[in-house]
């Protein structure tokens, strides 16, 4: 009995073991299990997003500009027809947005929908997607029965589209310091048993949707990933050596990360020395007897000329 228990706590460990290890990515701070029991959970997508922002959630910890708040998740849904592609999207900045994640959903057939959840390539890597735990491998959870599937598919839906933007948030958000990797990663391990990593996208026509609304951020792509270093022992935290600042010229370009100073001009002094003595000798006037005359005749050979540049 006992070698039996051992057994299986040697299991558990490591079905969760790959999924349970820190990437090196940002999207580390944001568990997909932990966001797909969210809306599992959910009443609506307007729901969804306000308990995804809320800190004793404990699910955002996404800190994209590290500006040092955990970032503000907006919610959006692109539909086309029964298919939905309901987006997580970060404002990085005034002028940029950045996609996390978007949950695919399908209906096909009568009251039978599927749906998947998949990380951003920028945040997670290729093909990091997440769906619900069959009771044998390979099989399709139908996800008909989840309170937000019934509420989009149901008559009265209107589309959701999150209503706030930078620097315009609810009332109720309230920004907090995100917290470190081993701290964040002990609240919702336990959740990656619910659902598991699959390795094909079921949900082709509301993928092919959401490419057409896809967002990108090209600061976070320039600066994230060239100048940042991961902070193994602070669990996954992001340290910034370039410049958060994105600016926009008329031409509608980006420009960001660190700025270069400015070139300091030569001092005037070794390098110059020659110069200024060829430029004395010019103001030096020449008598007809050839003898020249200096304007300053009691200063010896070995002084230096108050005139010329310093050494």
């Amino acid at each position: 009995m006992k070698t039996l228990f051992i057994f299986s706590i040697l299991t558990y460990s490591f079905a969760f073991g790959q999924d349970s290890e820190a990437t090196g990515l940002a999207g580390d701070n944001l568990d997909l299990y932990a966001v797909l029991d969210l809306f599992e959970n959910s009443k609506s997508l307007e729901d969804f997003e306000e308990e995804l922002n809320k800190e004793k959630n404990g699910i955002n910890n996404l800190d994209l500009n590290n500006d040092g708040s955990v970032d503000y998740i907006m919610v959006i849904d692109y539909q086309d027809s029964l298919n939905h592609a309901i987006t997580l999207r970060v404002p990085v900045s005034e002028n940029e947005l950045q996609d996390v994640a978007v949950i695919e959903i399908e209906e096909t057939g009568e009251e039978i929908t599927q749906l998947q959840i998949i990380g951003d390539e920028e945040l997670y890597g290729e093909n990091y997607i997440i769906e619900p735990k069959g009771a044998a491998d390979g099989d399709i959870v139908n996800v008909y029965r989840w309170r937000p599937i019934r509420h989009i598919y149901g008559p009265r839906y209107v589309v959701w589209v999150s209503p706030w933007r930078w620097g315009h948030y609810p009332h109720w958000h309230r920004p907090w310091k995100p917290v470190g990797w081993s701290v964040y990663h002990k609240r919702h391990y336990k959740l990656h048993g619910h659902y598991r990593r699959a390795h094909v996208r079921r949900c082709v026509h509301a993928h092919t949707h959401y490419k057409k609304h896809h967002s990108h951020s090209n600061w976070f792509h320039e600066n994230h990933h060239k100048n940042t270093s991961i902070n193994s022992e602070g669990g996954g935290k992001i340290k910034q050596t370039g410049n958060p600042k994105v600016v926009k010229d008329k031409g509608g370009h980006v420009s960001g990360g660190s700025t270069q100073k400015s070139k300091k001009p030569a001092r005037r002094g070794s390098t110059g020395t020659q110069t200024n003595q060829t430029k004395r000798e010019r103001r030096q006037h020449k008598r007809p007897g050839g003898t020249i005359k200096n304007n300053s005749s009691n200063r010896t050979k070995s002084q230096p000329s108050k005139r010329g540049g310093r050494r």
